[in-house]
């Protein structure tokens, strides 16, 4: 998954979600599934 869109899915998750409380648990999923990215938005 490109930046781009795993920008657009955090976007729809936070700002169009319907459930906020499972916001944060589809993030850590998403970031689970993208090591990569992951690594490159957690503090060193």
């Amino acid at each position: 998954m490109d930046d781009t869109k795993l920008r657009d899915q955090l976007v729809t998750i936070f700002v169009a979600g319907t459930k906020p409380p499972n916001a944060p648990s589809w993030t850590w999923y998403l970031l689970s599934q993208n090591p990569e990215q992951r690594r490159s938005s957690t503090p060193s």
